[in-house]
């Protein structure tokens, strides 16, 4: 039986940065995915009328240090899509230029973003438990800075209320997006979309001797008197009421990416720490759990509210009363949709995650969001088409108390040769590059170093 040095339970983009990574600097490395297909929520698939619609709205919140940094060094680049160009907000009935909504102090803002740049990351820990609003108030009355950056924090977190934008989150991304692309934040959409990093990711794994095994589902990561001794899968059934041995699969070390709140189903009972274990747990409740509702809109002619390449955005709906987004996924990412028509992509998000499970909540909330969307962009009311969805296994809430060390470490304390990265664990960032700056603590964790080429990449550190 082949033993490895590393097995990756998870196939999602954190799952293959690591794998590549690892692979890359010569480790046997194994990822194994439960699916029968890799990329996780990355995923696109053909709709109808020659339509691609996403698994979520995807948007790559990256100054240029994260991902695509770690894709660079793995020999691996992607070219970058169009980027958005502005972003429009609602209030008081209308839209506005953000820059143009509130009246700004330059010189107040440019002393908030000195003291932002000139702040090390690992300062920004002791402001896990207060909001962004607590922080800027220590520092300037300047109501325009504060929704400003508020605004930013929602859009980036899917949180509506002042209270639940974490201020360490904040500030952690705006100090990178400063430094990388002076300006407060950039986003973009990766030519080919997600799937084809993905792609590229696994071709590079097996072309460094890595082992990718789909339709893999893990039963129970092995741990003998406190060391890891691999995984067991789920065998093939050969037949429909076959209930076949596990397949055992040996390595040195085991790295966890799968969902927080799927962790414990595959960690023997009694063996994590009561204090770690209870970490997961309460992280792990689906009141935590990053949700929203949206839908997509097939169009004949492009929609928006002050540019194409716009994502726009508002913390109160005129009638759910909840923040949103909305953009045009076909000015992004053409191929979304056939020549000479349009997709659109805009959702709405959940404060309480809990009213979701309530099947008359959730019909009543989304024909309250498409009326709410009619009101904001009325030529929406012409849509060819519209195909609801909802988002319930995302991630969990950047919100104070649930980040930073609020979250379980990404090595298992008392489990020699054990990880965990994927939401849910330590890491800062947002959406795919998040997990990908959480995987790169992760490998190195495992390496037990530093990788020389990628230090200056912000991420948590190990060695702290």
């Amino acid at each position: 039986m082949a033993k490895y040095d590393v097995a990756i339970i998870g196939g999602g983009m954190g799952g293959c940065i690591a794998a590549a990574l690892l692979s890359k600097l010569g480790k046997k490395v194994i990822l194994l995915e439960q699916g029968p297909e890799l990329s996780g929520r990355a995923m696109d698939f053909p709709y109808k009328d020659g339509y691609t619609l996403e698994l979520g709205g995807h948007l790559i919140v990256d100054d240029g240090s994260g991902i695509s940094r770690i894709c660079e060094y793995l020999g691996r680049p992607f070219e970058i899509g169009s980027d958005n160009d502005c972003l429009p907000f609602w209030k008081e009935d209308q839209w506005h230029y953000i820059e143009d909504l509130y009246n700004i102090d330059k010189s107040e803002i440019k002393k908030i973003i000195k003291e932002i740049v000139n702040t090390d990351f690992e300062e920004f820990d002791k402001y896990d438990n207060i909001p962004v609003r607590t922080w800027l108030k220590a520092r300037t009355d300047n109501e325009g800075i504060i929704t400003l950056y508020e605004t930013l924090s929602g859009l980036e977190f899917q949180t509506s209320d002042w209270w639940d934008n974490s201020a360490s989150e904040f500030l952690w991304m705006r100090k990178c997006h400063y430094m990388n692309k002076q300006t407060a934040a950039y986003s973009y959409w990766p030519k080919g979309g997600p799937v084809k990093i993905i792609e590229s990711l696994i071709d590079l794994i097996k072309s460094n001797g890595g082992e990718v095994r789909t339709n893999a589902r893990t039963l129970e990561i092995v741990v003998d008197n406190y060391k890891v001794r691999g995984v067991k899968i789920q065998a093939p059934k050969l037949t429909p009421n076959e209930y076949p041995e596990p397949e055992m699969i040996e390595a040195d070390n085991v790295l966890s990416t799968v969902s927080i709140w799927s962790v414990m189903d595959i960690i023997p009972e009694n063996i994590l720490p009561n204090w770690y274990e209870s970490k997961i747990k309460v992280l792990a409740q689906d009141i935590f759990r990053s949700s929203w509702i949206g839908f997509y809109a097939a169009l004949d002619k492009p929609v928006y509210a002050k540019s194409p390449k716009e994502i726009s955005g508002w913390l109160d709906g005129p009638l759910t009363h909840q923040g949103g987004y909305y953009y045009l996924q076909s000015e992004i990412e053409p191929a979304s949709a056939p020549e000479g028509k349009h997709l659109a992509i805009c959702g709405s998000f959940v404060r309480n995650p809990l009213d979701m499970k309530n099947k008359k909540w959730l019909a009543e909330k989304m024909d309250l969001f498409e009326r709410e969307m009619d009101i904001m962009l009325p030529e929406l009311k012409d849509s060819l088409w519209k195909s609801r969805h909802l988002v319930f296994d995302c991630s969990v809430f950047n919100k104070p108390g649930l980040v930073g060390t609020a979250r379980p470490a990404n090595k298992c304390p008392n489990v020699e040769g054990l990880y965990f990265g994927g939401d849910g664990f330590q890491g800062r960032g947002c959406g795919l590059d998040r997990t990908s700056r959480t995987s790169l603590t992760c490998v190195e964790l495992i390496l037990g170093e530093r990788i020389e080429e990628l230090k200056d990449t912000p991420h948590i550190i190990p060695s702290k």
